[in-house]
């Protein structure tokens, strides 16, 4: 007899095997006696339970294994053998079988071979081994691709003109010429041909006749196709038996028909929670992707974070997850693919997607290219497409998986270009993963094999991946002036009335006297008044245009002063009201030497000549009882207390209730009509709702993270008016300036009051309001600089408001408009002359304008709502944000 081979099997490969019945005494049965014919191998034993233990002797005595099952092979003896099962558990014997195998002299043999798709162009089918045609069998991929490189996929066609390197040769041999193929485990999953080329279909449910005789054993080659992927290893067992029971043997092979389950994008610390510093590697699906379709995509941010703002965090990975692991060594192909971009505007957004534009340069002389291929605007390592290490030039990447493996990790490198997007496909075919192409105005975001032309590759949900987009992150340092207290220069003039008319100081003057209760014009010393807005026309008509006056105020509060009416406008030494205004109830005192002050009333004021004079003066006063004026002749009045009041020399008692004075001062608060203190217009906060909105559009995502630096606020100061030059006022609390870099783009933003004094936005003034502001370098059509700092005026936009007939544009709008500006986005028919040569530094007047969307501007009809930016980028501006590659405010 021969000597017996110790057999290592793999126990949970088994399944075909008769279930081993325990009853309630646990009774373990080794398998029934079994006769193996020439050529094969059979398998002894049965499934383990977790606490017994095996152990498997030859007829000597000799432990040949300690698993539950053996494999046994006919040329391991002669005639027959006796193998003995011992099953324990811990010190006790529960059951010791023993099983013989016989020797056939029929033979009954079922041979497999792996596919060739497996194995390499050049190779021919690997035969399996006996022992191993069970316990491994053979492997295959799913059949996806296109040998042929026809018009089908192999799926569907069923005449492949050249062999299909998918299918999986199986030679069925026997003493008799009459054979029974089964497959006794996963049916649906196989199909059988007689050819290698799936001409002839073949049905295995009926007698097989064996034709072929080679040495006395009948023979007859068929081929199998994986039409759909196992869930696990040997998914189809493939019985051979004699129909008719005349040879009592049956053999039987496994087959693993192998598929990508799927790939799955993994972030790298550049997933959307990842804004900040924390780490997090959930990438979440990409809000610009269309929703009608079951492709799906997801966003990654690429770019630097605050705690390393040079560093990119551009490296994703992928994870080739495939079904089942195979069984022996094998290789997967993947290419990556630059895919369409979804968008459906074919001139300056996506220009690949014009048939007669297939290739060339995005607009905005921006030094970007694209071809029908690829429409990415950036390269990763001389890339469109993105980049694998080890991928060849066509983004082609070999990925060798080991036995049992089944899933890989691969890292894949993006671009930073906002928009851009990345697709992968995976196939153990490399000719097949080289025909497969994305010819955007055609696939749009298939991938298709060239030779099908516009069909995805099926099962694509499988052997594709899902579309990742690269999306930038912008981070926002956004400050608010505090609120503000009423003092000198602050919305306020604190002045002296020093003369008044009554008639407006434009038109015709009138003969004296003038009476104070009717007067229409208030004149000013003008060395005290307000130096700017001394009504240049270009600038309106004055700054405290709609404001009012408050006479004899005490202090800066105006306490215990008489309001005026509103004014109409302000002049550098004059204030013009819109009708005629009493002084009458105005306090005053009343003083001379060896006398007590007293409290009086203004009742009115004379003026008896424009040029002062001799009695210029008269006061008409209510006085307090029992008061005779005689006895303070030669003293003096002052109107307006401590706070600010003059005393005035008293030149003559005309009667028992009136004087003469020879000059007039009397103190006067000149306030805007602007918000008070207590409105609380600032601190504030931005309205980002139409900014996120919109720049996502672009694929740029606004946040308001302090610039990445929440440690160190540096809050500016209030300015009632912003200077023109907002870069040297606010630069300095610009704390973000710090962090700024290609990799970290930030945004400097300003809650303010107002514009530069001529520019104060009051309702009425002129044509010319600012509700926001940006020092910008910008031109029409072309990728330009941008600025760093922007500004929104709550003031201003409070003014609008209360405009007659004018629809304010959103705050939130507004606030938009300005970031646009700093992305170097114009109102389209802008014109400058940045560098003082005498041309138009900006460009010509845009094709599109006025409909611009959000970086429309107001023009000089205030009351037209047309005006307000819509809520939108076009598609020109949206092209120069996605080809940016610094920050803004950066050359």
């Amino acid at each position: 007899m021969k000597s017996i081979k110790t057999q290592w099997c793999i126990i949970t490969l088994l399944l075909f095997l008769s279930s081993i019945i325990y009853g309630q005494d646990k009774d373990i049965y080794a398998g029934p006696d079994q006769t193996i014919c020439k050529g094969t191998c059979i398998t002894l034993g049965s499934t383990p339970e977790k606490e017994l233990c095996y152990e498997w002797k030859d007829e000597k005595g000799a432990v040949i294994s300690k698993k539950s099952m053996i494999t046994i092979c006919e040329e391991d003896f002669d005639d027959k053998a006796t193998f003995s099962l011992v099953v324990t558990e811990g010190t006790n014997l529960i059951a010791e079988e023993n099983v013989t195998v016989f020797e056939s002299q029929e033979t009954l043999d079922l041979s497999i071979y792996d596919a060739k798709v497996l194995l390499g162009k050049k190779q021919n089918y690997l035969s399996i081994t006996e022992k191993e045609e069970e316990t491994s069998g053979a492997q295959t991929f799913v059949n996806i691709d296109n040998d042929d490189n026809d018009n089908q996929y192999d799926n569907i066609d069923n005449d492949v003109t050249i062999k299909d390197d998918e299918l999986i040769k199986v030679v069925l041999r026997s003493s008799k010429d009459q054979v029974s193929l089964k497959v006794t485990k996963g049916e649906n999953n196989v199909q059988f041909y007689e050819d290698e080329m799936k001409k002839s279909p073949f049905d295995i449910n009926s007698n097989i006749t064996l034709s072929s005789l080679n040495n006395g054993i009948y023979e007859k080659e068929l081929w199998i196709e994986g039409i759909t992927a196992h869930h696990k290893q040997r998914g189809t067992i493939i019985e051979l038996s004699s129909p008719d029971n005349t040879i009592s043997c049956i053999d039987r092979i496994s087959i693993t028909i192998i598929g990508t389950r799927r790939i799955l994008w993994n972030g790298n610390n550049n997933g959307y929670q990842c804004a900040e510093i924390t780490p997090c590697n959930t990438l979440d699906i990409d809000p610009n992707f269309p929703t009608n379709t079951a492709l799906k995509g997801y966003r990654v941010f690429p770019g630097a974070r605050a705690n390393d703002v040079n560093k990119a965090n551009d490296l994703v990975n992928f994870d080739l997850f495939l079904t089942p692991a195979p069984v022996r060594a094998m290789s997967i192909y993947v290419k990556t693919f630059d895919i369409d971009d979804p968008s459906d505007d074919t001139k300056f957004i996506d220009p690949n997607d014009d048939i007669s534009t297939l290739s060339g340069d995005y607009s905005g002389k921006v030094g970007l290219s694209f071809d029908e291929h690829n429409d990415n605007r950036g390269l990763v390592q001389g890339h469109k497409f993105g980049f694998m290490n080890g991928q060849d030039s066509n983004g082609i990447k070999k990925i060798d998986f080991n036995k049992d493996e089944q899933v890989k990790t691969i890292d894949f490198k993006v671009s930073h270009h906002p928009g851009d997007n990345y697709r992968l496909a995976a196939n153990p075919d490399i000719d097949f993963i080289k025909n497969l192409e994305n010819r955007d105005h055609i696939h749009k975001m298939l991938i298709v094999d060239k030779n099908v032309k516009d069909k995805s590759i099926p099962s694509w949900e499988h052997h594709t991946s899902p579309v990742l987009t690269v999306w930038r992150l912008l981070h926002i340092e956004s400050e608010s002036m505090p609120n503000f207290e009423y003092g000198p220069y602050t919305q306020q003039i604190a002045t002296y009335m020093t003369d008044f008319l009554d008639f407006d100081v434009e038109g015709s003057p009138q003969s004296p006297p003038y009476n104070a209760n009717q007067m229409i014009t208030a004149i000013f010393s003008s060395s005290i008044v307000d130096p700017f807005n001394q009504g240049n026309i270009s600038y309106g008509k004055g700054r405290f245009q709609d404001g009012y006056a408050i006479f004899g105020a005490e202090d800066y509060n105006g306490t215990n002063g008489l309001v005026s009416a509103s004014l109409n406008r302000n002049y550098h030494d004059a204030i013009i009201f819109n009708q005629p205004q009493s002084i009458a109830g105005l306090n005053c005192e009343i003083t001379a030497p060896n006398m007590n002050t007293i409290n009086a009333t203004v009742d009115n004021i004379i003026s008896s000549a424009v040029t002062p004079t001799l009695n210029n003066y008269t006061w008409t006063l209510s006085l307090p009882n029992n008061i005779d004026l005689n006895d303070y002749a030669g003293g003096q009045i002052r109107v307006g207390g401590d706070f600010a009041g003059i005393w005035i020399y008293i030149s003559e008692i005309v009667n028992s209730n009136s004087i003469n004075t020879l000059t007039l001062s009397i103190p006067v608060l000149v306030r805007d009509d602007d918000a008070s203190p207590e409105d609380n217009l600032l601190p504030s906060t931005m309205e980002l709702s139409t900014t996120i909105e919109a720049f996502s559009k672009a694929y740029i995502l606004p946040i308001d993270d302090f610039g990445g630096m929440p440690n160190n606020p540096n809050t500016p100061s209030f300015m009632e008016n912003v200077p023109l030059n907002i870069d040297a006022a606010l630069d300095i609390k610009r704390d973000s300036k710090f962090n700024e870099t290609d990799l970290f783009w930030v945004s400097y933003f300003v809650m303010g009051w107002q514009f530069a004094q001529g520019y104060d936005a009051d309702p009425n003034i002129g044509t010319f309001l600012l509700d926001g502001v940006t020092a910008t370098t910008s031109h029409n059509s072309a990728l330009s600089k941008g600025g760093h700092i922007s500004l929104f005026f709550e003031e201003t936009y409070r003014d609008h408001s209360l405009f007659p007939n004018y629809t304010s544009p959103a705050k939130a709008n507004i606030i938009a408009h300005e970031m646009g500006h700093q992305f170097g986005l114009t109102h389209g028919n802008d014109t400058y002359d940045f560098d003082g040569d005498g041309t138009n530094d900006m460009g010509d007047t845009i094709s599109e304008y006025p409909n611009i969307g959000l970086m429309r501007a107001g023009d000089n009809t205030l009351n037209d709502s047309t005006v307000a930016p819509e809520d939108y980028f076009i598609p020109r501006h949206i092209n120069l944000m996605r080809s940016r590659v610094k920050s803004p405010g950066q050359p």
